[in-house]
Parts: C-alpha cells; structure tokens; sequence
C-alpha cells in the first residue's frame, strides 16, 4: 500500500450496521479520492429454496435470479446518482458462502480496505451464527474496518476519525 486507499469494498446485508459501514466508506473514499464497491452475496443458495413438512424444494434458476435482481437494485438504491459518479461506484451481488464470497472479491478486484458492519452477537448467537466480519478479518489480505449499527460518521463532522490516522 502506497500510504493511501484507492478501491474500498463495502459488503452488505442491508442492516443498520451495514448502512453506517457504507457511510464511513463514503467518508474515507472522499477523503482518499477512492473508489467503492457495494457488495451483496445472498447466503447459502439452499436456504433459499421451499421447505414443506415433507420435502425440501431448492430454489429454481429463476428465484436464484430474482434474488440477484433484487439484491442489485437495493444496492444502486444505497447510493445516490452523485455518489455513483463521484466514486466511481461498482456493485455485485452473488450467491454462496458470505465470507469466502468477500475474501474472492477482494483479491479478484484488488481492494486495499473493506468496511464491513458487525451485529456484535455474543454467547449462544455468536456461537451458532458466527460472524462473517470475523471469518473476514481473520482472513482478508488488506485492513479491514468494521462498525455497528450506532456507529455511523456523525453528520455535523466534517470528518470520519477512522480517516484522520495516517496509513502507513
């Protein structure tokens, strides 16, 4: 890294916590004229599908696009036409496992920072659920910056405090 981040991804499950994720992004990217990435992976393609008492019915193509469809749309509609522009917005969305989906894109894409929300389960949740930011963090090949829900830049700030530390 040349002291400065120029491809910023934001994955996102479209919680509040990824919403303040995205909103320090757009703090950063305009603080190290970098570009963002939304994106969305829709989790475990069998969960997805029909579960009647009886039988599982996966999801057919169609629904597994429409997903998609519909997972691309929400990510345009996070961004303004202004943004789009002025960060040079990409977005995607996939299917598979959310943590190896992210760390793939990551290396594909070249990104040298990922701004994630967490949900900061703890005990039993944390437990059974895991955390994708963790898995992430532990694995990525850049830094990565995770926030919660109520951590969003303050609006009246005309700076985010992750952005004022010197990369080095």
């Amino acid at each position: 890294m040349a002291g400065r981040f120029t491809h910023i991804l934001v994955p996102t499950d479209f919680s509040p916590a990824s919403g303040a994720a995205l909103s320090y992004a757009k703090e950063l990217a305009a603080r190290f004229d970098a570009r963002l990435s939304l994106l969305h992976v829709v989790t475990n393609p069998q969960a997805t599908g029909v579960w009647t008492p009886d039988v599982y019915v996966p999801a057919s193509p169609e629904m597994r696009e429409g997903f998609l469809r519909e997972a691309r749309a929400r990510l345009e509609n996070a961004v303004t036409a202004e943004e789009r522009t002025r960060f040079r917005v990409t977005i995607a969305a996939d299917i598979g496992a959310v943590a190896e989906k992210i760390q793939d894109f990551v290396r594909e894409q070249q990104v040298d920072l990922v701004v994630m929300g967490t949900h900061g389960r703890t005990g039993l949740a944390h437990l059974f659920l895991g955390s994708v930011a963790e898995r992430v963090v532990r694995s990525a090949s850049c830094p990565v910056l995770t926030t919660h829900a109520a951590a969003g830049p303050d609006p009246a700030s005309d700076s985010v405090t992750a952005a004022n530390v010197a990369v080095r």
